[in-house]
Formats: C-alpha cells, structure tokens, sequence
C-alpha cells in the first residue's frame, strides 16, 4: 500500500504550477515573435505593435503612423517586462492597430495567409516549449 502525504502534493503541485508558467512565458513571447516576423510590412508599424498582456489589462498604444519611413521595415518588439503566470488568468498577443484585422484577413490587404501560418503553428510552439521547459 502507498501512503501519499499531503505535503508531497503540494510539492508536486507547486512544481507543475512553476513548470505552465514557464512554459507559457516561453509561448506568449514565442508567438509575438513570429506573428511580428511573418506580417507583411511597409514600415514595421504594425509588427512593432503586438505585444503579450494579461487578459484584463488595457493594451499599451500602437506604434505612431511616423513610426518609420515607407520601405525601412523597422521591428521593435516590446517585451512584457513583469512575471508571467498561469495563475494569473488568461493572456493576449494583441495589436490594436485600426488596420490589424484588414491586413490579417481581408484581400487585397493581406496578400497571403501569414497570420493563419502563425496559428496553425502554435500547437508546434506549445510541444516545443512543453519540451524546453
């Protein structure tokens, strides 16, 4: 017969609470990363304007339109600089760009599936960060 103490659950809860949130602070950033590389861009506007927050939190503001000129294709990420946490509730990678929509989806804006690329390749990020962690 075992005899399973409570204390060792909480140990193995503990551990596999530390090991989602490490997995999901590898995913959010993992797919802001590709969503940002994959879109089409003119300036880098819109790449440079996903960004990964909690849920429930309002989104900081878009990248300005003088982000930068036509052609230069500037990315600058902003990284989500406090701990992210399963516990915390549900998280986005969003982009509040008016236009994020038309160019993800609608033709002649989006000129190729990138956006439906990056979501057909989450499951692979999800194994892949399971794997890292």
């Amino acid at each position: 017969m075992a005899i399973i103490r409570g204390r060792q659950l909480v140990d193995i809860a503990v551990k596999s609470q530390q090991h989602l949130d490490a997995v999901l602070a590898e995913l959010l950033p993992t797919i802001q990363s590709s969503l940002a590389n994959t879109c089409q861009k003119d300036t880098g506007r819109m790449a440079s304007s996903f960004y990964v927050i909690p849920s429930d939190s309002i989104p900081p503001a878009y990248r300005p339109d003088s982000w930068a000129p036509k052609g230069s294709k500037r990315v600058e990420l902003l990284r989500y600089t406090g701990k992210i946490e399963a516990k915390a509730g549900d998280w986005s990678v969003i982009n509040s760009l008016p236009y994020v929509e038309r160019v993800a989806f609608i033709p002649p804006w989006n000129k190729y599936p990138w956006f439906q690329e990056v979501v057909n390749q989450v499951p692979r990020f999800i194994d892949a960060a399971v794997r890292n962690q």
